[in-house]
C-alpha cells in the first residue's frame, strides 16, 4: 500500500481529496489556485490533459501527489521549492516532503557512499535523483515520476528544461522592447500570489534583490519590508540602504555580532533547523537564520508577511559564462572546468565521476550555446534548486510563507534564450532597471585586481587562505562565533585552497545525519 507521511507545516500546508495531494500555489491565466482549488483544477485537468502537459501550464511552488489503482504521479515545481521524495518498497511506495520520515519506517538502510562521496566533495548539494541513502531518492526540479502500482516500475522524464540551447537572434534594444510585456505579466504574477499580504525583502548589496523591489514597485505595491543583516558598517548595508530609499520602501537593519552567533549556535533551534533543511541531500543554508529569529522575536514581521528573496533563475549568468564565449572549447574542457568548480578541485572517485558525466551529453554539446544550455540546467536544477533555493527552508521553520518571483516562469523561458554576451555580468538585467546605485558586484579597480590574482596559481591559492581568515572573523556569519577556533583554523592549514565555512558545517551536518537519525545501525 502506498503510503504519504506528510508534516504538518504552517508554510503551505498540504490538503488532500480522494487520490490527490497538494501543497504549494500556481498561477494559471491570471488566477491563485491553492489548497482545495487548486485540486479541483488538478483533477478535472487530468480527466482531458496528460500530466507533464498539465504541469506546463502550472506556474508557482508546489508539490503532487496522484494515487490511483493503476499508478501514482509525483512532481515538484520548476526549482524544487517544495521538495518531495520517495522509497520503493515490497508493500509499495512511502512518499514524504522530509527524507527523515521515509528513513525511520524503513526496516534496513544502506548509503549510497557515492552521494556521500559528492555531497563531501562539493559540500552543497547531492547530485541528481539521490540521497545519503540508496533506498530513498528526491524528486529533481522540473521532473515529474511515474510508479505503477501492478509491476513496480518506476518511470521518470523532465516536463521543463531551463535551457534549450536555442538564443534570440533579436538585437539588445529589440529584446528589451520585448521584455516589457515579460516583465508585466510577471508582476502581475507576483501581485497575485501575494494576495493583498506584506511582501518581506531580503535585501543585499546585489542585482537580483533589487530586481524584486523593482517588480514591486513597478506593480504598484505598497506593502513591503526589506531588511538586510550582517555587520554594522558593511558595503552591503550602505548599498540596501540606499536601494530601499531610492524605492521608497521600509527597511531595518539586523546587525549581527559573534555572539549573538554563538548564543544561536547552542541553542536548541540551531539543531532542529539543519535537521530540517538537509533532508539527507542539501547543506541547510545558515546565513539568514539568524536574522529571521531576531526579527520574528522583536515582533517586526506581521502575521501576514511573506518572504520575497531574489533568488535566482531569471538573472543567472554564471562564472563560467566567458568561457563559453571563447571560440574554441571541447566536451572533455568544459567537463573538467564544471567538475573543478563544483567539487572542488578534490580527486573524485572513477564512479561518481560517472555519475556526474552522466548528466551531460557530448552529443548536445557541439556548440558553444550547447555547452551553456547543459551547464546552465545541470547548475539549475543541482547548485540553485538545492542549496540557494533551499535557504527558504529558514522561513518555512518559522512558519513564513515565501515567494520565487525571479523563477517566474515567463522569467525562466524568456532568460533561457537570450544571447550569452547579454547574460554575461547581468548586462541585460542592468540595462533594463537602469538603477544607478552601485551594487556588490561591479567592476571595480579591486575586483580586477582579485581576477589577475586569481588567474596565478600561487597568488590564487594564497589569496583563498587569507579570506579564510577574514571570512572567520568578519563575514556576515561571523563565523568565529559559530564555529569556533579550531575547526576552522584546522581546515585553513590542511585543507585545499577552496576550504571555507561550506566544509565545516557539511562536515558537521554529515555527522548529525548519522547521529540524529539513529544511522549507527548503517555502515558508514
Amino acid at each position: 500500500m502506498n503510503q504519504l507521511l506528510i508534516t504538518e507545516s504552517t508554510a503551505y500546508p498540504w490538503v488532500r481529496r480522494g487520490g490527490f495531494a497538494f501543497r504549494g500555489y500556481f498561477v494559471v491565466d491570471g488566477e491563485l489556485y491553492r489548497d482545495e482549488k487548486a485540486i479541483g483544477f488538478l483533477e478535472s485537468q487530468l480527466q482531458r490533459t496528460a500530466f507533464p502537459e498539465l504541469l506546463q501550464q502550472l506556474n508557482g511552488v508546489f508539490s503532487i501527489v496522484v494515487n490511483n489503482d493503476n499508478y501514482v504521479l509525483l512532481a515538484t515545481d520548476r526549482v524544487r521549492g517544495l521538495p518531495l521524495f520517495y522509497s520503493v518498497t515490497d508493500g509499495g511506495l512511502l512518499i514524504s516532503d522530509d527524507a527523515r520520515r521515509i528513513a525511520k519506517r524503513l526496516p534496513t538502510l544502506s548509503v549510497d557512499h557515492i552521494a556521500v562521496e559528492d555531497f563531501t566533495k562539493n559540500n552543497l548539494f547531492v547530485t541528481g535523483p539521490y540521497t545519503f541513502l540508496k533506498e530513498i531518492k528526491q524528486v529533481q526540479a522540473g521532473e515529474w515520476v511515474r510508479f505503477d502500482n501492478q509491476t513496480g516500475e518506476i518511470h521518470s522524464d523532465w516536463y521543463f528544461v531551463h535551457a534549450q540551447g536555442a538564443v534570440s537572434s533579436r538585437s539588445e534594444q529589440e529584446l528589451l522592447g520585448e521584455f516589457e510585456s515579460v516583465f508585466s505579466a510577471a508582476c502581475d504574477n507576483l501581485v497575485t500570489a501575494l494576495d493583498g499580504r506584506t511582501a518581506v525583502v531580503p535585501l543585499s548589496g546585489g542585482i537580483d534583490s533589487r530586481f524584486v523591489l523593482f517588480m514591486l514597485r513597478s506593480a504598484g505595491y505598497k506593502k513591503v519590508l526589506c531588511f538586510t543583516y550582517g555587520r554594522q558598517g558593511s558595503e552591503e548595508c550602505a548599498i540596501a540602504s540606499e536601494v530601499a530609499k531610492y524605492f521608497g520602501y521600509r527597511w531595518i537593519w539586523v546587525p549581527y555580532s559573534r555572539k549573538r552567533w554563538r548564543q544561536l549556535r547552542h541553542d536548541r533551534l540551531y539543531d532542529d533547523y539543519m535537521a530540517f533543511a538537509g533532508n539527507l541531500a542539501s547543506l541547510p543554508h545558515v546565513q539568514d537564520l539568524l536574522a529571521v529569529k531576531l526579527l520574528r522575536d522583536q515582533q517586526l514581521l506581521s502575521h501576514d508577511s511573506v518572504f520575497v528573496p531574489g533568488h535566482t533563475g531569471t538573472v543567472y549568468g554564471g562564472s563560467l559564462l566567458p568561457v563559453f564565449l571563447d571560440t574554441a572549447i571541447s566536451y572533455d574542457y568544459i567537463l573538467q572546468r564544471i567538475m573543478k568548480g563544483t567539487w572542488r578541485g578534490k580527486s573524485m572517485s572513477s564512479e561518481l565521476t560517472s555519475r556526474v558525466a552522466s548528466y551531460f551529453d557530448p552529443n548536445f554539446c557541439l556548440t558553444n550555446v550547447g555547452f551553456a544550455a547543459q551547464h546552465h540546467n545541470f547548475v539549475m536544477r543541482e547548485r540553485q534548486a538545492k542549496y540557494i533555493i533551499n535557504s527558504i527552508r529558514v522561513y518555512e521553520f518559522f512558519g513564513y510563507e515565501w515567494l520565487l518571483p525571479l523563477c517566474d516562469v515567463c522569467l525562466l523561458t524568456f532568460f533561457s534564450e537570450l544571447p550569452l554576451s547579454l547574460k554575461h555580468n547581468k548586462k541585460f538585467i542592468r540595462a533594463f532597471v537602469g538603477l544607478s546605485i552601485r551594487s556588490t558586484r561591479d567592476d571595480s579597480f579591486m575586483k580586477r585586481l582579485k581576477a589577475l590574482a586569481r588567474a596565478i596559481p600561487l597568488t590564487r591559492v594564497l589569496g583563498r587562505k587569507a579570506s579564510i581568515v577574514t571570512d572567520y572573523f568578519w563575514s556576515s556569519c561571523q563565523l568565529e562565533g559559530l564555529y569556533g577556533f579550531w575547526p576552522f583554523f584546522k581546515g585553513l592549514f590542511c585543507d585545499n585552497e577552496f576550504f571555507g565555512a561550506n566544509t565545516v558545517t557539511s562536515h558537521i551536518y554529515l555527522d548529525w545525519v548519522k547521529d540524529l537519525l539513529y544511522l549507527s545501525r548503517v555502515n558508514w
